[in-house]
């Protein structure tokens, strides 16, 4: 069965024809080996891909919050020197005690007519009091007597009235007050007359109508300020005689200084503060002579 199997195999092999010639071996010297032409690949269709729906960006910006980015953990990689600055809304380079500072690397934008300042106005003398009036500052000067405190610390110059008599004297004096009204013992405001003669006699001032027999502090008598000394009694008189007829002829209305009196000092009118003899009241001494009321009295001047 085998040598059966072996010679079918034979005869199938020769049914199917002659073999053929082997290829002789290549040549050496031979370089360019001819290659088999091989048919063009047939081209093949392109599948149908649809294409991924890809959402327009400009149309989702509108829709689409995106959270803001949080710099809070991104490092720094320029820090800057902060500084605290304070509103100045009057311009004048400082702030009120109770304005409330901001941190800022530079100045801040203006807020409204409020500019910035690097003053703080907790330090002496750095404290706005008006943050409206450029002219109220630290800086500024005092106006005496207006009750206005210009340079913020809190007392005021007023003038110098020392003996309070309302008004002040021509030299102007000024004296620093513990508040802004002007009103303490030997304070006087602006509106004050500047026309004392004597602030140290509350007595002398213008317009006094009082007469005085002491001088003033001033060493003078000059009480009205008006520059003259006035006397308040001028008058004299002779005697009071009798007569037949009138009987104590001089009127007992009549009175003045004495200018002769053997019993009585009688020099006529006294200077100011001198004393002499005072005559008055005419009247009857006995059934046939007449008298003087007297008195030893000074001469009172203004």
């Amino acid at each position: 069965m085998a040598r059966w199997t072996i010679g079918a195999s034979v005869l199938l092999a020769m049914a199917c024809g002659p073999f053929p010639e082997p290829l002789p071996p290549p040549d050496p010297g031979v370089t360019d080996v001819p290659v088999a032409d091989v048919p063009d690949a047939p081209d093949l269709p392109k599948p149908d891909v649809p294409e991924p729906d890809v959402p327009d960006v400009a149309d989702t910006t509108d829709t689409v919050d995106a959270p803001p980015p949080d710099v809070t953990d991104v490092p720094d990689d320029n820090p800057c020197a902060k500084a605290d600055w304070w509103p100045d809304c009057d311009g004048d380079t400082f702030a009120l005690p109770a304005a409330e500072a901001t941190s800022a690397c530079q100045e801040p934008e203006p807020v409204g007519d409020c500019q910035w300042t690097g003053k703080d106005p907790v330090v002496k003398g750095q404290a706005d009091c008006d943050d409206l009036l450029a002219a109220i500052s630290p800086l500024a000067d005092e106006l005496p007597g207006d009750e206005i405190d210009q340079d913020c610390d809190g007392r005021e110059d007023c003038f110098a009235d020392a003996d309070n008599d309302g008004f002040v004297p021509l030299t102007e004096d000024i004296v620093d007050s513990e508040d802004i009204f002007c009103n303490a013992d030997g304070e006087a405001k602006a509106d004050a007359p500047r026309t004392d003669c004597c602030d140290k006699e509350p007595d002398a001032f213008p317009g006094q109508l009082v007469y005085f027999a002491e001088e003033s502090a001033c060493a003078g008598y000059d009480f009205d300020c008006d520059g003259k000394v006035i006397q308040k009694w001028k008058d004299t008189v002779v005697g009071c005689g009798w007569d037949a007829f009138d009987g104590c002829g001089t009127p007992p209305e009549d009175e003045g200084w004495c200018t002769a009196d053997p019993a009585n000092p009688c020099t006529g009118v006294p200077e100011c503060g001198q004393q002499n003899t005072w005559l008055s009241n005419c009247h009857k001494n006995g059934a046939t002579s007449c008298i003087f009321s007297t008195e030893l009295r000074a001469q009172e001047c203004r």
